[in-house]
């Protein structure tokens, strides 16, 4: 088995094992026999005296038929452990069986120091390997969540891997599979549904800091915009828990540090970030959090040493220096700086395009529609692309003060498409969907209600399993949407109850795991802003503040999208309200 693993660990993923006839040797004569294995202080020794800064502890056990491989990386000098790794199958696969083992061992060994780019690739090698490997896939699920530049491919294909294979998890691991995906996958769990299957996780196994993590996670995220009034205290004490059973686990400690900076306790925020930098000096987005701890210390230094080394950030921590300061409304001048480097750098594809529309939404929640409208040109890479980009410009238009004309022009292409005869594959209608969704917004905004009819009639349209779960959530979710605004422009009697049931849809749809987001990434941001509109048509200005206030804490494009539009209205409103220190905070955040 040492052979086996050491031909494995050759250099190239930046591990390479040490001389196994020294390793063999030293153990021997540490004590070690073919019938006595090492204590693990002994084994840990054994490493020290070779030079290996880590060793695998683990074992083999199984019947005639079927083995087991478990094991974990452990830091030679603190005997600090990663999460165990643990593979399975018949005995004729073995040398399957230990590149398994192997991969997932690198990949978890990344994951929890803070570079999820580098685990997502690993755990996808190691799914692509083996495409009945559950855990890689639920692992998968893991990091391509933490991984700011994680694609939906990957998430869907793990998501398939290990719904189909679920069978081969332990409890833990299926209720966890359940937290990500729902327990009817295909469809989409809610993030209510998502927070109680991860107290069920931590219910299983209290003893893994990644339950903790997850759970707390929850609460971070779309906690407030469930009503969970204890959401960020609930999230600081699943944090800590985790931390506590894992000192060096990047991803709590992260989110401890989010807790600090938004308390502005700079004797916390010192402490978790001199930590942060001593465990993970490396990880994917050490930068903004260094940046982010040296505006709430005031440190002039500590900045002006990241500004000028802006160019040399990854491109991860360039997209968090953007997201944060529009979420957080400080350091936008080191926003739009971060904004000009990403501008000019190459990469794949998908980071290109990500890229465009951080540059896209920064320069509208900035009050420049005219170059928002042209990054919206630039993003326009593939056929899909183009088609949604077209969306995005009539929503800027109707949401976010954005180019009226390049709207209005945007709406026409939209509507030709939305109008078309329904189209044949699942694919093509999903985009149908969509542009029904956008033009009618767009037509009853205009107070055009000529075809709300039949766009009300082809959104119901939308069913499983001829169209995916994400898109039958998305088109149902836009039906109950239209229908409050129709029912608003023909003062129907039962207005109000619709605009309550397009309220109470929102709240319960929020998600924060890694589930296919269809829903969230195409209707969350502006049917907010619809909701609070609707509200005040109804003169129910209080409610229309709930509305406005009702957006889970994230940085991301989708997350920033009309944080401007949301921000203005939601200070007009509290101050309309009587809440002047609430309508103070969202003006000030509305002009930073």
């Amino acid at each position: 088995m040492v052979d086996l693993l050491g031909a494995k660990l050759t250099g190239e993923d930046g591990v390479r094992a040490a001389d196994t006839r020294t390793v063999l040797s030293a153990w021997r004569r540490a004590g070690g026999t073919d019938r006595e294995d090492l204590a693990a202080d002994g084994a840990r020794s054994v490493a020290r005296r070779v030079g290996a800064g880590k060793l695998v502890l683990g074992e083999v056990v199984g019947t005639p038929n079927r083995l087991i491989l478990s094991a974990a990386i452990v830091a030679s000098s603190s005997g600090r452990s990663t999460p165990q790794a643990s593979v399975d199958g018949p005995p004729d696969s073995l040398l399957t069986l230990v590149e398994r083992l192997v991969r997932q061992l690198l990949a978890t060994e990344v994951a929890s120091g803070g570079l999820y780019e580098e685990a997502a690739r690993d755990f996808e090698r190691a799914v692509q390997i083996d495409s009945a490997f559950a855990l890689a896939g639920l692992d998968l699920l893991r990091a391509a969540e933490w991984a700011t530049g994680s694609s939906a491919r990957q998430m869907d294909l793990a998501a398939r891997v290990a719904w189909a294979h679920r069978d081969r998890l332990g409890p833990p691991d299926l209720a966890n599979l359940v937290e990500y995906i729902g327990a009817r996958y295909p469809e989409l769990p809610t993030g209510a549904e998502q927070i109680a299957d991860a107290q069920r996780v931590v219910s299983l196994a209290p003893d893994r800091p990644e339950a903790w993590y997850e759970l707390g996670d929850g609460y971070f995220h779309i906690g407030a915009a469930l009503g969970i009034e204890s959401a960020a205290q609930q999230a600081e004490a699943a944090f800590r828990r985790s931390l506590a059973l894992d000192s060096a686990f990047a991803p709590p400690l992260e989110h401890l540090l989010d807790l600090a900076l938004k308390s502005t306790d700079t004797a916390e925020i010192r402490r978790l970030n001199a930590l942060y930098d001593v465990l993970h000096p490396g990880a994917d987005v050490a930068d903004a959090y260094r940046w982010r701890a040296a505006i709430a210390r005031a440190d002039s230094v500590g900045l002006a040493g990241l500004r000028a080394r802006a160019g040399a950030m990854t491109t991860q921590a360039l997209w968090r220096v953007i997201g944060y300061g529009e979420a957080n409304g400080y350091g936008l001048p080191d926003a739009e700086q971060a904004a000009r480097v990403l501008r000019g750098r190459a990469g794949p594809q998908a980071e290109r395009d990500r890229t465009t529309r951080m540059l896209h939404d920064l320069a509208l929640n900035r009050g420049r529609p005219t170059e928002a409208a042209v990054l919206a040109g630039e993003g326009a890479q593939s056929p899909a692309e183009r088609r949604d980009m077209l969306r995005i410009r009539v929503l800027d238009a109707l949401y976010w003060a954005g180019d009226s004309v390049a709207g209005a022009q945007a709406a026409r292409e939209v509507a030709a498409k939305a109008d078309a005869p329904l189209a044949a594959t699942a694919v093509d209608r999903a985009e149908q969907y969509a542009d029904v969704c956008v033009a009618e917004q767009w037509r009853l905004a205009k107070q055009d209600l000529r075809g709300a009819d039949q766009a009300l009639a082809r959104l119901a349209g939308a069913t499983s399993p001829r169209d995916s779960p994400g898109v039958v959530a998305a088109s149902r979710t836009c039906l109950v949407a239209l229908d409050g605004m129709v029912a608003v422009a023909r003062h129907a009697s039962n207005a109000r109850r619709l605009i309550e049931r397009l309220d109470s849809t929102l709240v319960a749809a929020f998600l924060y795991e890694a589930a296919p987001r269809n829903f969230a990434v195409s209707v969350e941001s502006e049917l907010a802003l619809l909701t609070q509109r609707l509200w005040e048509v109804e003169g129910e200005p209080a409610r229309a503040l709930r509305a406005a206030r009702r957006r889970h804490y994230a940085w991301g494009p989708e997350s920033t999208r009309y944080l401007s539009s949301l921000l203005k209205d939601e200070g007009r409103l509290a101050a309309l309200t009587g809440d002047r220190e609430g309508a103070i905070r969202a003006y000030e955040h509305y002009l930073a």
